[in-house]
C-alpha cells in the first residue's frame, strides 16, 4: 500500500503506516473543540530559512517559504547519462533550535510520479521544506510543519498537531495528505493549498466512527472548514483535518468516501471540483 490516498501511509517506502507514537499521552486539545494550544502545532512553527536557528520564543508565525541556505548536494549519475541532483531539504528542528539541510533520497516505493523521499524519524518537532518536485515527506511524533513546492506529492505529518503545506497546483500537480488515527494519538492536521485534484485520507476511520464539520475553525490566519472525526464513535474527537481557507460552502463540494484496503479502514476526502 502506498501514499496515493487509497492505501495505508508509509514509514519510509510508501508501503507501511508511519509510527504514530505510543498513544499514551494524547495532546491536551484532544477533544477537537478548540484549536490546540500554542506550541503543540496550533500555530505554525517558525521554520526559518535553513541558515539560522529559529527563535523558540515566537510561535506566532507560519512556516517559512524561504529557500534556505546550506550547501547544494552534489549531482548524481553514472557518468553515462545526464546527472540528477537530489533536491535540497531545508530542516528546522524547533525542539533543538537548530537549522540544517539534507538531500532527499530517491523514492523507493511503488507510487508512480514520486521521485524523492525524506523521512523524519526523531520525536523532535520539525519544519521540513522540500525544494524539489514530486516528494514523499513524512514527519515524526512531534508537532511538524511539512512543505512541498511543486509537482505531485504525498505529505504525512505523523501524530500530534501538524501543518501540511501543499504546492499551489500552478504546474498541474496534485497532492495527497495523510492523517493516521490508528495509534491512539490525537492528531490535528491543518492543510494549506488544498485545491482541485488533491486528496486527504484519515486512516482508522471505521464503520463505528462518526464525523462532524466545524466552520471557520483552526489557528489564527489558517482557519477553515474542519472535519472532526471520532474514530471510536464515542463522541471524543481524535482526528481532525482543517482545510485552511475553505468555507463550509467549499466543503460541501468535497467528495467523501469510506472503504477498506489491506485490512485498514479509511475515509477519503477528494477535492474534485
Amino acid at each position: 500500500p502506498t501514499g496515493d490516498g487509497t492505501n495505508p501511509p508509509s514509514t519510509g517506502d510508501g508501503t507501511t503506516p508511519p509510527p504514530t507514537g505510543d498513544g499514551t499521552t494524547p495532546p491536551s486539545t484532544g477533544d477537537g473543540t478548540t484549536p490546540p494550544a500554542t506550541g503543540n502545532g496550533s500555530t505554525p512553527p517558525t521554520t526559518g530559512d535553513g541558515t539560522s536557528a529559529p527563535d523558540n520564543n515566537d510561535s506566532s508565525t507560519p512556516p517559512s517559504t524561504g529557500s534556505g541556505g546550506g550547501s547544494t548536494p552534489p549531482p548524481t549519475g553514472d557518468g553515462l547519462n545526464a546527472t540528477v541532483t537530489p533536491p535540497r531539504i531545508a530542516i528546522t528542528n524547533t525542539t533543538q533550535g537548530t537549522a540544517t539541510a539534507a538531500q532527499a533520497a530517491a523514492y523507493t516505493g511503488p507510487v508512480t510520479g514520486l521521485e524523492w523521499q525524506f523521512i523524519w524519524s526523531s520525536p523532535d518537532a520539525v519544519a521540513i521544506r522540500a525544494e524539489g518536485s514530486n516528494a514523499f515527506l513524512v514527519g515524526g511524533g512531534g508537532g511538524d510543519a511539512l512543505e512541498v513546492t511543486g509537482g505531485s506529492n504525498v505529505l504525512d505529518g505523523g501524530g500530534g498537531s501538524n501543518f501540511l503545506v501543499g504546492a499551489t497546483g500552478a504546474d498541474g500537480g496534485t497532492d495527497v495528505f495523510f492523517l493516521d488515527g490508528r495509534g491512539g494519538v490525537t492528531t490535528w492536521s491543518t492543510v494549506v493549498n488544498f485545491h482541485q485534484g488533491d486528496m486527504a485520507t484519515i486512516w482508522g476511520f471505521t464503520g463505528a466512527s462518526t464525523l462532524t464539520w466545524a466552520d471557520n475553525f483552526g489557528a489564527a490566519g489558517y482557519e477553515g472548514a474542519t472535519i472532526q472525526a471520532s474514530l471510536q464513535g464515542n463522541g471524543t474527537v481524535d482526528a481532525s483535518f482543517t482545510f485552511a481557507g475553505l468555507s463550509m460552502a467549499d466543503a460541501a463540494r468535497l467528495t467523501i468516501t469510506t472503504g477498506t484496503v489491506g485490512g485498514t479502514d479509511y475515509m477519503l476526502i477528494q477535492h474534485l471540483a
